[in-house]
């Protein structure tokens, strides 16, 4: 699970994992958000930040 901070720009403001899968991948991850674009949302018309919750499924195959 990742846990994003989503400002009023539509920009990751923070993200945290909620539960590690190993610290490199972790680091991965969140690095990752950095980059990402979201459409902000909006009370009574005005863009606010909101936090998001993201479930990552990883399937790991022999």
């Amino acid at each position: 699970m990742l846990e994003m901070v989503i400002d009023e720009a539509g920009t990751v403001e923070s993200a945290v994992m909620g539960a590690s899968v190993t610290p490199t991948y972790d680091a991965l991850v969140v690095a990752a958000t950095k980059a990402w674009r979201y459409k902000p949302a909006t009370l009574n018309g005005a863009p606010v930040k909101f936090r998001k919750i993201l479930q990552i499924n990883i399937k790991v195959s022999p």
